[in-house]
């Protein structure tokens, strides 16, 4: 079997192929777009089951992006969602570098602004390692 990334415009594709008698056969197809989105929803329905509103999901400036925007209780929350299929290169936690950090507070205050939003606010971080769900709160701050 034979497994590899190829580029395809702004989606990066990864395959699986399996050699068949001389004929390789396509198993599944899947872009890291579509990845990321499944992750997101199961990390806003996450968040629903324990009582936060999902607010706005995917807000674009052009120096950052907030994956959800969710309110629990009068504090509206930046969530950032982070994948890794595996832990041999570190967690989807410690991804988050920052970088990473800087561009998600700028976004935030942007939104804050567009919205005219004036109550506290919190950036947490839900990172998927090996299938496991976690929700860091408060994970770090906007200083």
């Amino acid at each position: 079997m034979n497994r590899g990334p190829a580029r395809a415009g702004p989606f990066v594709l990864y395959w699986e192929v399996e050699l068949f008698m001389g004929v390789n056969r396509i198993l599944f197809i899947t872009t890291t777009l579509q990845t990321g989105w499944a992750f997101e929803q199961r990390a806003a329905e996450f968040l629903e089951c324990r009582g936060y509103a999902v607010l706005d999901r995917n807000f674009r400036t052009r120096r950052g992006e907030i994956d959800i925007v969710a309110k629990d209780r009068d504090t509206v929350v930046f969530v950032e969602v982070r994948a890794r299929s595996s832990v041999r290169f570190g967690t989807a936690a410690e991804t988050v570098g920052p970088v990473k950090r800087a561009r998600i507070v700028h976004a935030a205050r942007m939104y804050a602004t567009l919205r005219g939003l004036d109550c506290p606010m919190r950036f947490d971080v839900i990172a998927v390692s090996a299938g496991k769900l976690e929700h860091i709160a408060d994970a770090f701050t906007a200083g």
